[in-house]
């Protein structure tokens, strides 16, 4: 659903998650008279302390959506598990910001970095692989140690695997769960010197706001502190804003030519085959296979931080 109206409190946002980002958000939101209705599996999550209301549902349960829409002036979702599906069920009857697009790069980590460079900001040297020969010529071309992800699902270092020899790529699917041929992603490991991140929001009238770098520290895969502001230079800050600019002005883009396929495949609708087709084929040509995107992470010592509408994170190992 398209609006270009403020959505002002006492409005009702709806929050797809309700993890500690839901309840960061609607934290926020409550300072600013908002209400919110929340969906979450977990009916004592995070955000339930802050929520008006929680529907119990699974991020794939397009009728739990159905009712936080109905209950909803705004919805949003705080992480790139919810299944697209759900966002698309839900977008025709109120407005879904950040939208389906963009849920669909950001949950495809393949996607993602094709995405990214599109934007012209730069990456870890990367390459998608699906059998082990291809996965040692990738450890070949990029470097060891490197690090072997799966495209979709894992976070806080799961779905990942962290390759010192060329050996242990052989049984690299089995690890991972995946029939071989299932595609991954192979990525260079960084020894950068830290990692950033950047909020920044951008209006439908295309102004955007950035809040100030964050530095982030992890351990063992897991976020563990974030210092905001984080103590850099003024140049590092400046690149990074100006990355997550370039790759929110991309969004828009983005958005405008997949809206019109999707009226295509609304006639289309009849035969869902077809669409499907006319789908694949356009995202074929805007994401060719040998070229690539991503969600901003960098590291300030090799890279220009970056990030992306709601939480970018660039890192060597994300």
């Amino acid at each position: 659903m398209a609006t270009h109206a403020a959505i002002e409190p006492p409005a009702t946002i709806g929050i797809l998650g309700g993890g500690q980002l839901g309840r960061m958000l609607g934290g926020a939101a409550r300072a600013m008279g908002y209400r919110l209705v929340v969906l979450d599996p977990d009916i004592e999550c995070p955000a339930a302390a802050i929520a008006d209301r929680v529907i119990p549902a699974a991020y794939d349960d397009v009728g739990g959506a159905l009712r936080l829409a109905d209950a909803s002036d705004v919805v949003t979702y705080e992480l790139e598990h919810v299944a697209a599906g759900v966002v698309a069920a839900i977008e025709p009857l109120v407005p879904v910001r950040p939208g389906l697009h963009p849920l669909l790069v950001t949950q495809d980590r393949l996607a993602e970095r094709r995405f990214v460079e599109g934007a012209g900001v730069a990456v870890a040297p990367w390459r998608e692989v699906g059998s082990v020969p291809s996965a040692r010529s990738a450890a070949a071309e990029l470097g060891l140690p490197l690090r072997l992800k799966l495209p979709i699902g894992g976070y806080d270092g799961r779905g990942q695997l962290r390759i010192t020899s060329v050996e242990q790529v052989d049984d690299a699917w089995t690890r991972l769960d995946r029939a071989s041929g299932w595609p991954l992603l192979a990525e260079r490991e960084l020894d950068f010197e830290s990692e950033l991140s950047i909020v920044v929001a951008r209006a439908l009238d295309g102004s955007t706001a950035a809040f100030p770098p964050s530095r982030n520290r992890h351990d063992d895969g897991i976020l563990v502190e974030s210092v905001a502001p984080a103590p850099i230079g003024q140049g590092i800050a400046d690149a990074a804003r100006d990355g997550s600019s370039a790759q929110s002005r991309l969004w828009a883009e983005l958005g405008q030519i997949l809206n019109v396929l999707d009226e295509r495949i609304q006639i289309l609708q009849h035969d869902l085959g077809s669409a499907r087709a006319a789908y694949a084929n356009l995202l074929s040509q805007l994401y060719p296979p040998n070229e690539v995107f991503v969600v901003a992470q960098s590291p300030t010592s090799t890279q220009e931080p970056t990030s992306h509408a709601t939480e970018a994170t660039l890192e060597g190992s994300v």
